[in-house]
Order: C-alpha cells, then sequence, then structure tokens
C-alpha cells in the first residue's frame, strides 16, 4: 500500500506512548512486509526504525516496561528477513541500526529456546509459560522461527561488501557460524569461520533457496478489540464564524477574431465600420452553393438576421403618405 509507512511513521511518536496501540501499528508493519509489497519503498519511507522498536524501546525508560510477546518478534525477525534479501535495501538498514537488533533478537531467542530445554523435566504444558500467554511449545516453535530468521537476515547480507566488515567486527559471525554448526557440521569452529570468510571473497557459493524470502507466514485474522465501544473525542479547535457578503462580479471577455470570407479571397480581422466592396462581376455560378430547403429554415434565417433598429432622416414637419399606387393621400 503506497505511502502507508510514511503515514504510520508520522503517527508513530504518537502511537508508541500506548503499548496496545504501539504493538498494532508495528505488527501492521511486520504484515505488509510479510506480503506482496514494494519493499523498497517500504526501505524508504523509513519502516526500518519502526521495526528495530522491538529491541530499542528498552534503551528509553519511558519504554523500558513494553513487553512484547514471541509473536511480535517471531513476525518483525520475519520481516526483517523480507526486506534484507534486496540487497539494495541492506546499506540504509544497517545504518538505520537493523544489525543490532538483529542480533539482539537472535539472542534472546536462543536464551529462550536454552530455558525451555532447561525446563523440560519440570510440568511446563501450561497455557501461560513464564506470564507469556502461550504454551512452552508454543513459544519454543516462534523462539526457534525467530533465530532461523535472524540468521537467514545475516546471511543474505554477506552477499553485500559494504556490509562484510561490519558482520566479522559484531556478533554477526558467531550467529552465522552457529547456525552452520546446528546443521551438522564437525569443522573446527576456527577452521569454520576462515572457510566462511573465504567464501564471501571467492564466490564459491550461491544463495540457498531456504535462505529467501519466508513465504508461509500466516495471515492474522482482523483485530476487533478496539472497534467496539462509544467514542470521546474531544476537538482541540477554536470555532470562528465569519458574514455571509454578495458580490457583484462583472467578467470581461475578450472578443474573438472575425474571418469574412469574400469568394477566392478572405480578409481577417476586418472592422465592421470599414466599407469592403464586392465585385460581383468576379462571382461564378460556381461560386454559389447549392440550396437546400429544410425544417428549420425559417429558424436559420431568424436567428442569422436578427431584427434591427434604423434611424429615419426627413422634414419632422411633413409626412407624407403614399397608397399603393404610389399616390400621396391627403
Amino acid at each position: 500500500i503506497q505511502g502507508f509507512v510514511e503515514v504510520l511513521l508520522n503517527l508513530w511518536s504518537d502511537a508508541e506512548k500506548n503499548f496496545k496501540i504501539c504493538n498494532l501499528a508495528y505488527l501492521s508493519i511486520c504484515h505488509l512486509a510479510c506480503g506482496r509489497t514494494n519493499s523498497a519503498r517500504m526501505v524508504a519511507d523509513g519502516c526500518t526504525s519502526i521495526l528495530c522498536f522491538i529491541t530499542e524501546h528498552k534503551n528509553d525508560p519511558k519504554f523500558a516496561s513494553y513487553n512484547f510477546n514471541w509473536e511480535a518478534k517471531y513476525h518483525g525477525a520475519a520481516a526483517l528477513r523480507n526486506l534484507l534479501f534486496v540487497i539494495s535495501n541492506q546499506k540504509s538498514m544497517v545504518l538505520e541500526g537493523c544489525l543490532e537488533t538483529i542480533i539482539k533478537l537472535s539472542n534472546e531467542s536462543v536464551e529462550m529456546t536454552n530455558l525451555i530445554k532447561l525446563n523440560a523435566s519440570n510440568n511446563i504444558s501450561g497455557a501461560n509459560f513464564m506470564n507469556t500467554n502461550m504454551s512452552a511449545s508454543v513459544v519454543n516453535t516462534l523462539a526457534t522461527g525467530t533465530q532461523q530468521n535472524c540468521a537467514v537476515c545475516l546471511q543474505s547480507m554477506t552477499f553485500n561488501k559494504e556490509i562484510r566488515d561490519k558482520l566479522l567486527s559484531s556478533e554477526a559471525i558467531t550467529i552465522i557460524l552457529d547456525d552452520i554448526r546446528s546443521q551438522g557440521t564437525t569443522i573446527n569452529p576456527n577452521l569454520l569461520r576462515e572457510l566462511e570468510e573465504e567464501s564471501w571473497d571467492n564466490g564459491s557459493r550461491s544463495r540457498k533457496k531456504a535462505h529467501g524470502r519466508l513465504k508461509d507466514v500466516p495471515i492474522w485474522a482482523l483485530y476487533t478489540e478496539l472497534l467496539g465501544g462509544t467514542s470521546n473525542v474531544q476537538l482541540n479547535v477554536d470555532l470562528k464564524y465569519e458574514d455571509m457578503s454578495k458580490f457583484y462580479v462583472q467578467v470581461q471577455l475578450d472578443k474573438p477574431n472575425t474571418v469574412t470570407d469574400t469568394g477566392n479571397e478572405s480578409a481577417d480581422n476586418i472592422d465592421s465600420s470599414s466599407d469592403v466592396a464586392l465585385n460581383f462581376d468576379d462571382i461564378g455560378i460556381q461560386d454559389l452553393s447549392p440550396y437546400e430547403e429544410s425544417d428549420d429554415f425559417l429558424t436559420t434565417a431568424v436567428q442569422a438576421h436578427p431584427k434591427q433598429g434604423y434611424d429615419i432622416e426627413g422634414d419632422s414637419t411633413q409626412l407624407n403618405l403614399l397608397n399603393s399606387d404610389g399616390k400621396a393621400l391627403g
């Protein structure tokens, strides 16, 4: 949806003040990034700063108490994965802090999955594991998916030469190597790092299908909780009434140029007051248009030759009346 991210970004300073609205706004960005959308337009409009809020809010005392659940974290990592799959998006997103967010999300997911493993012997089959309002199995699935999405984000960035140094100088390289080892490799960690770095430079690898966009993100149901109740909106405006006034307006239109056709000659912009001499000897039968009588002839003739007034000059003291024979009466 064109312009949605830009609108939400302008409203974000107010949305982040309320956790419920903030969470809905955050998930809406994730939902958009996980669908069929213009990822370059989303990044250009500034969606990265909103996606990074899921970890960076802890640095601000006003929002440190916000507790995003694992569903939000999973979809946040999925959104970052889909956006970072496009290499042209990566540089600007890293500049806006997405690399730090990915590392933090990955570390949180590893901690959660390890915690669930440690408590596997205890009774953790309840529906509210560690006050998450989810069962332990659901939390484990979401945390594992978050960890995988973060690893794919970092794998995508290894194809960008401008970002590789940032990956090597941060925890990102450790996350990448841990993901490789989780697939069953027994190579020495130091040797594995050397081989991985060398593969970045010599181009001996290709992007795996499993490291592409995440396509199986389910569509969420409509959120209707805030649609009930009555609204109580107070507008901070000043009312002002203006008296209605009627104005007379005179419009002057330019007189169009006229074209007069006199036989084979034409005269443009002829002044109606000038004398125009017509030489009828030069007009032949071929110059006359055929006569066709029509029902609207009378109307056309009247419209073409309207009534006109004439001044009669003569002796005002004598008026001679003539009969039909031309003789004076009286």
